[in-house]
């Protein structure tokens, strides 16, 4: 288990102690637990969604944007100027691949979310 997952699991694990704790000193416990649990996994789905979108290359233009204009401004002779293509690919080899672990974990706390939800209404 890489490093950033043990600490995205670690976070996980307190912000469900966290919900079992405000669930514990409420009048709904199971309702206050749901409560908390839906907005934890909220946040890590869009936590997800931004680290999704950073392992897509969607914001490669910005990067090369910002890199252009830096070597434009200090016009540096030794510079060559790159091409936007060469830069995406550079960019894509040094980033690898990515297992989305955040996108999956906040999934299974989503669900785990509606299904206490179901089970409540249901009680």
């Amino acid at each position: 288990m890489k490093k950033n997952q043990k600490a995205l699991l670690s976070f996980t694990l307190a912000g469900l102690v966290f919900s079992a704790g405000c669930a514990f000193f409420s009048e709904n416990p199971l309702l206050t637990f749901i409560d908390v649990l839906s907005i934890l996994s909220l946040v890590l789905l869009v936590g997800g969604l931004v680290e999704f979108l950073i392992h897509g290359g969607y914001f490669d233009f910005m990067t090369y944007s910002f890199s252009s204009a830096k070597n434009l401004l200090t016009r540096h002779p030794e510079a060559q100027p790159q091409r936007y293509f060469d830069y995406a690919q550079k960019q894509k080899e040094r980033r690898g691949t990515s297992e989305h672990f955040l996108l999956k974990l906040s999934g299974i706390l989503l669900g785990l979310s509606i299904l206490l939800t179901i089970l409540y209404e249901v009680i």
